[in-house]
């Protein structure tokens, strides 16, 4: 009955494994001085984009250290104490609540082109200043633009939910081809979003893998969790893709499309059967030895058709 699915990008659309391209710093020392305390500080996240920057200090044989106050906003950013220097590292809106009205002037130009070129752009502070910002770089899955256009056909109209930035999120739905895009949501975005498309009388799938998915994925009438996700997530989904397949979603949808018309083929030809045979057989005009292989057979031609499910093209 799904006729509109909504799709988490990172991990989902997109690879997940995102790679920092370009760190940016507003001070000359920053390498040194600036990258060990964003590399301690995202180590405390278990977010795609902080693996991402603690897998590129760690190429630069950075050394970790242990923070204090160290606090998270779920679709934010996070904060914490290194080394004496309160570091904050986020999107936009989350960065804004740490550095001064000037800072935000520069804000509003600093990686712009890195975000029309679909990066995804997480900017930091050092002791409530703009300190930089980091470009990250996530591709689609392969075969992603082939399962949309599948889904398509099936007349399923597909949404893009995304706590990133709006300008990634059109750039990635875009080359996949899904035309609906939310972004720079939080999880309770995402939330009100499925609530209303169902309100609207839709049917809807969610498919996500991230902690940030989790009550969306609860609240749809499918959700679908990747396996390669976080846990609260799986727990959250309905259907699990164990490999996290974007391709067996479409294939559980395909089977269970042709699973319903087998079942109604089954039962109109029971129905028809039976209505026929009864009262032929209550009249006595039925060989009861008769009426028993009849019996029979219509038992062998229920599973014969059921057996058809096998030759299904997923």
């Amino acid at each position: 009955k799904i006729d509109t699915i909504c799709f988490d990008k990172t991990g989902t659309i997109t690879e997940g494994k995102p790679q920092v391209t370009h760190v940016e710093y507003l001070k000359s020392d920053g390498e040194h001085t600036t990258l060990p305390l964003l590399a301690s500080l995202e180590n405390m996240s278990e977010h795609p984009l902080a693996h991402a920057v603690v897998t590129y200090a760690k190429e630069k044989e950075v050394l970790l250290e242990q923070g204090q106050d160290v606090q998270t906003t779920t679709g934010g950013g996070i904060t914490g104490t290194f080394s004496g220097e309160k570091i904050a590292l986020g999107n936009a809106e989350y960065i804004c609540d740490y550095i001064s009205e000037g800072d935000k002037k520069i804000l509003e130009s600093l990686g712009l082109s890195y975000l029309e070129q679909g990066h995804t752009v997480v900017y930091f502070s050092k002791n409530n200043s703009l300190a930089g910002f980091i470009a990250i770089q996530d591709i689609a899955k392969k075969g992603v633009k082939e399962i949309i256009n599948s889904l398509r056909k099936k007349g399923i109209n597909t949404v893009m939910m995304t706590g990133d930035n709006p300008k990634v999120a059109h750039t990635i739905a875009k080359d996949v081809g899904i035309q609906t895009v939310h972004a720079g949501l939080k999880p309770q975005d995402k939330l009100n979003i499925i609530a209303t498309l169902q309100q609207q009388g839709h049917v809807v799938a969610m498919v996500g893998d991230g902690i940030n998915d989790a009550p969306a994925l609860s609240a749809a009438d499918i959700g679908i969790a990747m396996g390669t996700g976080t846990d609260i997530a799986i727990e959250s989904g309905d259907l699990v893709l164990i490999k996290g397949d974007l391709a067996k979603a479409v294939q559980a949808i395909t089977l269970s499309q042709a699973t319903m018309r087998n079942i109604k083929q089954n039962l109109f030809w029971a129905f028809i059967y039976n209505t026929i045979g009864i009262p032929i057989a209550a009249l006595g005009l039925l060989n009861p030895i008769f009426s028993s292989f009849a019996m029979g057979m219509s038992s062998i031609t229920v599973v014969l058709n059921a057996l058809r499910l096998r030759k299904t093209k997923l």
